[in-house]
């Protein structure tokens, strides 16, 4: 009792913690975010109290409370009954008792129900299990959220980067374009055309600049942290891109058997089992015992009685119990479905991730490609006009900007494919035993 009560104080604390952290990002419960952000320090916050988290430690605690209630059907019963009775009998049977007042205790309990009670254990315990599988499965998940967040961020400020660079450039060839009309060297329409060119870069520039502190209000929600918008982020080093892709047929072998989500949903069919069986056996024998002690008082004075009563009890009939063996059959087939279409939902998502790292790591060798000509291009520009030859060194640099953010782009795909991939086979490194640990502990780092 002592333990769940316990972590019911811990989830409400963390519920104040996540509601008071809304208010603003200056309270003191409330960690600051370093400047500059890192990666590592970012995916360090993913276990902390949060929405996604405090749902599914709330399910585990609802699975630790049916336990308990089944636990307690079993247990040991002690009432006090306190009664005052007047009789119009005049017999002499018992004629000292016929108005009298008597207190008493009586102990019962069910001391064995032929296998009812522990298929309800049995369930209870199964359903905990699954729900502690789907907490880990969102603790992944939660650090997938992350790594896409910051990801987001550094590429709203490449992009930022290159429409600015961009609007300059075309802000010059517009300028020059005027100058040029001026000397009878260009026409109205060719001028109308830069402007036009400018203008649409002007607003790609402000877009992108939106897109800049959206990416971080969103990151800083995704971390728990809403108004803390991280003004500098590190860039990570990633240590996937040269990882080697093993066969999809194992992939998909190894999430099948591995997956978070998938067996959570197998230890939530094992549980409808056990629940189906306890309502078979709902109607079945049961062995109780009753102890009763009285103490009597009446006008012809006091007396106790003890009595002891061991019974076995057969239901005949029980109405209800057809009803509930249909609910639990019908739970049985919802859970066994789920079951089958996640995995083959999880077969099918195997394989697409597995695709697209593949056409990411051929995408990626495209880019290095792609930025080499970039910067050669961008050095015989730049030669040119110092030489004073005509030269587009503007255009040079934003192309040279372009392939970086593409090259980026695609780094950042395949670090996110190969964590999903990771995440899809249960090859992410998680403490199992995390959970025991919070969400107390966080509320102590953060006091």
């Amino acid at each position: 009792m002592g333990f769940f009560s316990n972590r019911a104080l811990a989830i409400g604390l963390s519920l104040m913690a996540v509601m008071s952290s809304t208010v603003t990002a200056d309270e003191p419960s409330v960690s600051k975010l370093p400047d500059p952000l890192t990666l590592e320090h970012a995916l360090y916050l993913a276990d902390e109290a949060h929405p996604d988290l405090l749902l599914k430690d709330a399910a585990i605690l609802s699975a630790e409370a049916r336990r308990k209630n089944i636990e307690a059907t079993g247990g040991i019963n002690v009432d006090l009954d306190f009664s005052v009775f007047a009789t119009d009998d005049d017999s002499d049977r018992n004629a000292w008792r016929r108005d009298h007042a008597r207190a008493g205790v009586i102990v019962s309990s069910t001391f064995y129900d032929f296998g009812h009670t522990d298929s309800l254990l049995s369930g209870a315990d199964e359903l905990r299990y699954s729900r502690e599988l789907a907490y880990h499965d969102t603790r992944g998940q939660r650090r997938l959220d992350i790594m896409a967040a910051y990801f987001d961020v550094l590429l709203a400020d490449l992009k930022f980067s290159l429409y600015n660079e961009a609007m300059a450039v075309g802000y010059v060839n517009y300028d020059k374009s005027k100058d040029r009309r001026e000397l009878g060297q260009r026409t109205d329409l060719e001028v109308a055309r830069r402007e036009a060119e400018y203008q649409k870069l002007r607003v790609l520039r402000y877009q992108s600049e939106n897109q800049q502190r959206e990416t971080r209000a969103k990151l800083a929600e995704v971390l728990n942290r809403p108004g803390q918008l991280p003004a500098n982020l590190a860039i990570p080093k990633l240590d996937v891109m040269n990882r080697n892709l093993i066969d999809v047929d194992e992939l998909q072998k190894q999430a099948l058997e591995k997956n978070f989500h998938i067996n959570a949903l197998r230890h939530e069919v094992i549980a409808a089992e056990s629940d189906l069986a306890a309502a078979r056996q709902s109607d079945g024998p049961k062995l109780r015992g009753r102890v009763e002690a009285y103490g009597f008082e009446s006008e012809q004075g006091s007396s106790d009685e003890v009595r002891a009563e061991l019974s076995l009890i057969y239901n005949l009939h029980k109405p209800e119990r057809d009803g509930d063996v249909a609910a639990e059959l019908s739970r049985l087939y919802a859970a066994r479905a789920q079951l089958q279409k996640a995995e083959s939902d999880l077969r099918q998502e195997t394989l697409k991730t597995w695709h697209h790292v593949e056409e990411l790591k051929a995408q990626r060798d495209e880019t290095e490609v792609l930025l080499v000509l970039r910067e050669l291009q961008l050095e015989k520009s730049r030669a040119l006009y110092e030489m004073e030859v005509k030269a587009d060194l503007g255009y040079s640099m934003s192309a040279l900007t372009e392939a970086q953010l593409k090259s980026a782009k695609t780094d950042y795909q395949l670090a996110l494919a190969w964590f999903k991939l990771d995440l899809l086979t249960a090859n992410v490194v998680l403490d199992l035993n995390h959970r025991t640990k919070q969400p107390e502990e966080n509320l102590r780092g953060e006091q």
